[in-house]
């Protein structure tokens, strides 16, 4: 377990440092491309093994489906950068997707009837977080499997949110998260800790919209 700890807290602070540097990075410079690849890398392992603990600590199964929705969106999020994943990986992909997503609505539906008010330890709300972006990712999937190839725009697009949002999710488990306890306490009632996840989002918001807008005269938006 201790192992496990150091793995998941380690790789974990790495692909934050790699996945700020990739997002202020220029697109598809060398050092971009790089710390993109220590990302991807470091944010798997480190997924990996929280999954690992939260299958051992109690009441802590919304932060496996994370991990393994973490895992999920880098994964895919490579495979559209390389742009060379056959029918069978986007298959893969969907299945993972789609299996999330019923898993997360389910949990939601669940934690509202319950009389507690949660399930497994959280009410329905984060669940449905975390479903909707699964249910994004499926339909996403299906457009992928039914177009059989994407245009490059489409395919940085499908790379550049799917990896923003599983920095999301890295940045949330460090800063709001379980891994906010590593900071002072005048620092976590600052609210300083709030910030990184907004502006992750923001700074994905910018950089699909100059995507889109560069390639708005030849190709159609995709998810």
């Amino acid at each position: 377990m201790l192992a496990l700890t150091v793995i998941h807290i380690l790789f974990g602070t790495i692909s934050i440092v790699a996945g700020a540097s990739a997002m202020v990075l220029k697109k598809g410079a060398k050092l971009h491309r790089l710390s993109g690849r220590v990302f991807a890398v470091s944010l798997v392992l480190s997924s990996v093994a929280g999954c690992c603990l939260a299958l051992i600590v109690d009441d802590q199964f919304l932060a496996f489906l994370a991990g393994v929705l973490t895992v999920y969106l880098v994964g895919s999020g490579v495979l559209a950068a390389a742009g060379r994943a056959g029918q069978r990986s986007h298959l893969a992909m969907f299945a993972i997707a789609s299996t999330l997503t019923g898993a997360m609505f389910w949990l939601a539906w669940e934690a509202s009837r319950a009389e507690a008010g949660t399930m497994l330890g959280y009410g329905p709300g984060p669940y449905i977080f975390l479903g909707a972006i699964c249910l994004i990712a499926t339909l996403g999937d299906v457009r992928t499997l039914i177009a059989r190839t994407l245009g490059p725009a489409d395919r940085l697009s499908r790379h550049l949110w799917r990896m923003s949002f599983g920095f999301f999710i890295a940045a949330g488990s460090l800063f709001t998260g379980p891994g906010a306890s590593a900071f002072p306490q005048s620092v976590r009632e600052s609210g300083v800790l709030s910030l990184p996840e907004p502006l992750i989002l923001l700074l994905m918001i910018f950089w699909l919209i100059r995507v889109r807008w560069r390639s708005a005269p030849r190709t159609a938006p995709s998810i």
